[in-house]
């Protein structure tokens, strides 16, 4: 086997290994194609600078002397950044054309080594066309004699996409000297021009799996969004999860990322009563009728009362509603618990309008999923033995707060049966406004043809939530009215916020709905 295939085979082999060798982070560029040889013709004298110049323009587009034929052609290029590469480049031919003349067949080899700069940055996987010119040394085999030869080149790439392209290359390769034993055959400098299909080797790092390469992601570990570089926002509240004070719980920008459920400008993790809108001053907690008494310790919420009376007028005080305890996880009612539903019962009965929201309560023993139901259904069970009593069910509405809103602490034993109770709260009658002949607004949340629970969580934690049916459908209304159409407005934003942007406001007049346009006017 002659020197110059002995040559080529061991690039061959070479460039096969790195290829197979390298790992997978896509600065490997293997290229494999076809390529011809055209000799410079012998019009033009070397030794003249301008002779020399317009030899080389003129040859560029003479092709009759051109070696033509499907001629083996492969490259492996190294990439170190976006502007510079190295490739080595070897080709095998079959030639019968010298400078102008024909020549005997002669078996023709070349490799050469060249650094690459390309023209523009976003080569690769970022633009699709990708100029370049390139230097470098190289060794030229004709039969068993060789020559080494310098070698400018330019060329560019056209990428299909990732990691395929097609690479279009021309070189002019100056020998070193003539061949010797060739010198008659006219064979000196040559042109190469070749064509290859070029593939990047191996696939692009994504450690996290999130679909955004570890060159361009922030968190590299951490599967996240393309919005934020990779990085993660668990809650998904727009707020990446290192700038996040709440990364698992949705939450608003004012507050580091952390929720406001209730919407009354005082943080969650702040606020004792993170569901009911309250004021500042009583920690987030409402105080309805304004006596200083939170709601949930108040147990005439409508009425202004003193703190030594449970929030009640001393007058009427015998007529206080109790609340009504439960077993530890149970739902069923104690001899004490009928007890007072007895005595509630002599109380609310006195009225055929009045309407109550049972209010059902756990301690904080268990996960908030089990008490959210265990407090339903103490609920539930009220108002089963109060309807059972002959009270009428539509002045009953119910309603669970698991464990979120305590009477008092829950780390005593104590504390903790106080805790496990059901209240009796007040609502405002609609009547007493349809009685007057006034205006008063709801905000309709929902509707549809499935009947379900009018409970908070089913609205996504939207209190006091009244279910009323009308032609085969049921409307689900915000308990809460207001005479004013302002006021209106506010809880319909709040609603809207909640996860219901298709809400909106219904307007009442002696209980019959009338157009909005009439009852602002």
């Amino acid at each position: 086997m002659n020197t110059n295939r002995v040559a080529l085979w061991v690039v061959l082999f070479f460039v096969s290994f790195v290829s197979n060798a390298q790992e997978a982070d896509k600065k490997w560029l293997f290229g494999f194609g076809t390529n011809v040889v055209d000799f410079r013709d012998i019009g033009f004298s070397r030794n003249d600078i301008m002779s020399e110049f317009l030899g080389l323009s003129s040859d560029y587009f003479t092709f009759e002397d051109c070696n033509s034929g499907l001629s083996p052609y492969v490259s492996l290029t190294k990439y170190f950044n976006k502007r510079f590469s190295l490739v080595l480049e070897a080709s095998h031919n079959k030639v019968k054309k010298g400078e102008s003349k024909t020549i005997d067949v002669s078996s023709f080899s070349q490799v050469s080594l060249c650094g690459q700069y390309h023209l523009k940055t976003k080569q690769g996987a970022t633009g699709w066309f990708d100029p370049y010119v390139q230097f470098g040394f190289g060794n030229t085999w004709i039969n068993s004699d060789s020559a080494p030869s310098y070698i400018p080149a330019f060329g560019f790439n056209i990428w299909f996409n990732e990691k395929v392209a097609v690479n279009l290359r021309s070189t002019y390769n100056a020998l070193e000297e003539v061949f010797g034993g060739y010198q008659q055959n006219q064979v000196s400098s040559y042109f190469q021009h070749s064509i290859s299909l070029s593939m990047r080797i191996g696939s692009p790092k994504d450690s996290d799996g999130d679909g955004i390469l570890d060159k361009v992601d922030l968190c590299i570990d951490i599967p996240g969004l393309k919005e934020f570089g990779g990085c993660p926002d668990t809650d998904l509240d727009g707020i990446v999860d290192s700038e996040d004070a709440c990364p698992s719980l949705y939450g608003l920008l004012e507050f580091e990322g952390c929720p406001d459920t209730d919407m009354d400008g005082i943080v969650d993790s702040e606020d004792a009563c993170p569901e009911t809108a309250g004021e500042l001053k009583f920690k987030g907690c409402p105080d309805t009728d304004g006596d200083g008494i939170i709601d949930r310790n108040d147990f005439c919420l409508k009425e202004y009362g003193l703190a030594s009376n449970n929030g009640c007028p001393i007058q009427v005080a015998v007529d206080t509603l109790r609340p009504v305890n439960f077993d530890l996880g149970k739902y069923y009612l104690t001899p004490l618990a009928k007890s007072n539903l007895d005595h509630n019962y002599s109380i609310i009965s006195k009225s055929d309008t009045q309407k109550y929201r049972l209010n059902g309560h756990t301690d904080n023993s268990g996960s908030d999923r089990l008490n959210s139901k265990l407090s339903i259904r103490r609920s539930e069970t009220v108002k089963d033995y109060l309807v059972a009593k002959g009270l009428d069910e539509d002045r009953l509405e119910i309603e669970g707060f698991s464990y979120r809103d305590p009477m008092t602490t829950n780390k005593t034993v104590y504390g903790r049966s106080q805790n496990r109770r059901v209240v009796f709260e007040r609502l405002r009658a609609d009547e007493n406004l349809s009685k007057e002949g006034k205006i008063y607004f709801r905000i309709q949340v929902a509707s549809g043809k499935s009947k379900i629970k009018a409970v908070s969580y089913n609205f996504k934690g939207i209190p006091n939530i009244k279910r009323i049916e009308t032609g085969g459908l049921y409307k689900y209304y915000l308990g809460e009215m207001t005479s004013t159409y302002k006021s209106a407005k506010k809880l319909l934003r709040t609603v809207k916020r909640k996860g219901y942007p298709n809400a909106f406001i219904v307007a009442f007049k002696e209980g019959r709905k009338i157009p909005i346009s009439k009852a602002v006017k």
